[in-house]
């Protein structure tokens, strides 16, 4: 089960990926916008990583 903190934190990883997702749609290139999609992607796996080792 996850304490205060915990769920703060998901709670923001969780916005940060909103913004980033919603900022890969007012980008110039395809490009860009992949690269933004790979961010939103990293940023999944690391905060997926650090909870598993929190709760290892």
């Amino acid at each position: 089960m996850c304490d205060a903190t915990e769920l703060d934190a998901l709670n923001a990883i969780q916005k940060i990926q909103a913004l980033a997702t919603a900022a890969s749609y007012l980008t110039a290139t395809e490009a860009e916008r992949q690269i933004g999609l790979d961010i939103v992607d990293l940023i999944t796996e690391i905060a997926t990583r650090v909870m598993e080792v929190e709760h290892a």
